[in-house]
């Protein structure tokens, strides 16, 4: 007897179709990774050495969060770029050149008034403000920095940061407000500005009505906006952490909060509190400040070995994800 083959092909057919989309929606459900770096100005350079261990163990990294430098290497990051390229735009520029408004063509006037701006041997003391600039309640307005950032990020002027390769929050911290900003849209690089606008040196970023300074006064460690953004596992990088007693470094930063009235100590217990595996790269010996090459090729071989003594953690946190349906 001849049997119908077309209601098994359907029911086969059927079945596939119903396992594919079970998959799928499995796929869905995965706990998603958050890299939060932290705040700690030139110390940042420790970070992508942790990232480059991480890389190199198959940690993948779903979303990134970062206050200050921790928000210009993640944007960075964010963006596209690996961990092995960050190491070379780590190392490439000089950072006291790029951290200055010097206008190289008139490095050698040694005074000069221009478009209404008073330079000196190109450094400008005083000039007109360029879109989102604050009035001047700082050194530098950071013409420079912007500028190698958007270079870095074309296409980024105006976007959601949902639409990166890795979605992205950048901290700061708004002082007409006195409350936190987590940045989610706009110019990236000028997002990566605002978040690391150290007070006196940098000067606020305006963004819309938010007058911006850097993110660290307020949350150096931004745990909880990695859990907001539906982060399952968070990996986070600390550089202000002193010891295993939550006791931080004495600062600029605690001189500046005690000033503003600021009080982030529970943000801070809090996050260290939330963490799935948490990076404390030991960095005596260097600051924020230290933008030396040497010193930047140190701390970023500094973060590579902390990290590679933690790898039974790291790895055990990659088989806790491998394990998810």
């Amino acid at each position: 007897m001849r049997t119908n083959t077309l209601p098994t092909r359907a029911l086969h057919i059927g079945i596939t179709l119903l396992l594919l989309l079970f998959s799928l929606s499995l796929s869905a459900q995965r706990g998603k990774v958050a890299l939060v770096l932290g705040g700690g100005g030139a110390k940042g350079a420790a970070e992508i050495g942790v990232m480059k261990v991480l890389e190199a163990e198959g940690i993948k990294v779903d979303m990134v969060v970062g206050t200050s430098i921790g928000a210009l290497i993640g944007g960075l990051y964010a963006y596209g770029y690996d961990a092995q390229t960050l190491d070379s735009i780590m190392r490439a520029p000089n950072w006291m050149d790029l951290l200055s408004d010097r206008d190289h063509s008139r490095a050698s006037q040694p005074l000069e008034y221009d478009d209404g701006g008073l330079r000196v041997f190109g450094i400008p003391l005083w000039g007109t403000r360029r879109d989102g600039e604050a009035p001047r309640w700082g050194l530098v307005r950071g013409h420079n920095v912007v500028d190698y950032l958007t270079a870095l990020t074309p296409g980024c002027d105006s976007i959601s940061f949902d639409s990166l390769q890795r979605p992205f929050r950048a901290v700061a911290f708004d002082i007409k407000t006195m409350r936190e900003a987590d940045l989610s849209s706009g110019s990236l690089a000028l997002a990566m500005r605002a978040s690391m606008s150290l007070p006196i040196f940098f000067t606020p970023v305006d963004i819309g009505a938010q007058r911006l300074i850097d993110g660290g006064i307020v949350n150096n460690l931004p745990v909880n906006v990695a859990r907001a953004m539906g982060a399952k596992y968070v990996i986070a990088i600390d550089l202000a952490q002193q010891g295993t007693d939550l006791q931080r470094e004495t600062t600029f930063w605690q001189q500046v909060r005690s000033y503003l009235g600021i009080d982030d100590r529970a943000n801070y217990v809090a996050a260290r509190a939330d963490i799935n595996l948490y990076f404390n790269p030991r960095l005596d010996g260097y600051g924020v400040e230290s933008f030396s090459r040497r010193a930047i090729d140190k701390m970023i071989a500094i973060g590579e070995a902390h990290a590679r003594s933690m790898l039974p953690q790291i790895r055990m946190l990659k088989t806790l994800i491998d394990q998810e349906p």
